[in-house]
């Protein structure tokens, strides 16, 4: 539970809170690949960095400087794809790479997990269906290695009438019915050869995520995983699912690849709700504005002397259904010339 309490004084709005102590959180990982040494397959292995093991070696991601990648200011920066040597058969379509975080962000009380970092897809060389084109993905997996959400990026279907990528961006969501993921269309789009930032936001108690690109929302407060597998943290991966064949029918990328940089997550708690005050002068109502988080419930109370709470206002209990800003006004207020709040938040 967490409260604040305010108070309002004849003609004017002064607030006081008194806050519950937020739980340790922060930063979970950050890297900016500086350190890190470029070339084809340097990325794994260092930093803690994994990937799949069957594609190793085989020059389907690394580290390229500043010099290689041509996007100026962003120095060292990780890539995956970009080699349309045949893979063999044996080592699968997805070539994944990965940084673990390992804990239970609701057990820790930090349930809000924020990853963000920088991607750029560069789009394989000529057009046509004779190009081959390849599909990238950023993934969140479970601390048994279980994939619980997505993004994809893809850059493999093509418009017909211009035979370019249609560039269209997905999320996963959960097939009860089937028992597998099925990709669902966001309508939202990505551009070729442009550094955009990627923002994942999951609440892991609530069971909720909301994902943006360049500050812009591509989804909200939308289900997370609501199949069987345990929601808790474990690696954050950048994949490459190949989808052209060789004549051997074995997998062939195209030279198509996702530079990604500055790689950061984060956990926190739920924003504390600490009220904005504000009374108005023609009705005497009191407006209180604060932080919800879609999913938690909210209990607005108010005090005549501090000695005890009142929960008689009407809509003051109410379950968030977005996360984001809360508004709450208290039309009883008029001709009270003091009266406290305090806002309560529990889950459910």
């Amino acid at each position: 539970m967490c409260c604040s309490h305010s108070r309002v004084l004849p003609g004017s709005a002064a607030l006081f809170c008194l806050l519950a102590a937020p739980a340790a959180a922060g930063e979970r990982y950050y890297t900016d690949f500086e350190s890190f040494t470029p070339g084809f397959d340097t990325l794994v292995g260092t930093d803690g960095w994994q990937g799949s093991s069957a594609h190793n070696g085989l020059r389907l991601s690394g580290i390229d400087a500043e010099s290689m990648h041509g996007v100026i200011g962003l120095g060292n920066a990780a890539f995956l794809g970009g080699n349309t040597a045949v893979v063999p058969l044996s080592a699968g379509r997805t070539v994944n790479v990965r940084r673990n975080i390992g804990i239970d962000p609701a057990a820790l009380g930090e349930e809000v997990v924020t990853f963000r970092c920088l991607v750029g897809i560069k789009d394989s060389t000529g057009t046509g269906i004779g190009t081959r084109r390849d599909n990238f993905e950023l993934a969140v997996y479970n601390t048994s290695s279980q994939l619980l959400g997505s993004i994809q990026f893809d850059n493999a279907t093509l418009d017909t009438a211009s035979g370019t990528p249609k560039r269209n961006i997905y999320r996963t969501q959960w097939n009860a019915a089937q028992n597998r993921f099925d990709l669902v269309n966001t309508n939202a789009l990505f551009l070729h050869d442009t550094i955009q930032q990627l923002e994942i936001r999951i609440n892991f108690l609530a069971n909720r995520w909301s994902v943006s690109l360049d500050a812009i929302e591509i989804f909200e407060d939308l289900p997370f995983h609501t199949g069987p597998r345990t929601r808790n943290l474990g690696p954050i991966a950048a994949q490459l699912q190949i989808v052209g064949t060789s004549l051997t029918g074995a997998p062939q990328p195209g030279d198509n690849y996702l530079l990604f940089d500055d790689w950061l997550v984060r956990t926190d708690p739920p924003a504390i709700p600490q009220p904005a005050i504000s009374r108005s002068t023609a009705t005497g109502a009191v407006t209180l504005t604060f932080p919800q988080e879609a999913g938690y419930q909210y209990l607005v109370q108010f005090s005549p002397t501090l000695s005890g709470w009142q929960s008689s206002l009407p809509g003051a209990l109410f379950t968030a259904t977005t996360t984001g800003s809360a508004s709450f006004t208290d039309a009883t207020a008029t001709g009270k010339p003091t009266r406290f709040y305090r806002i309560t938040r529990s889950f459910r």
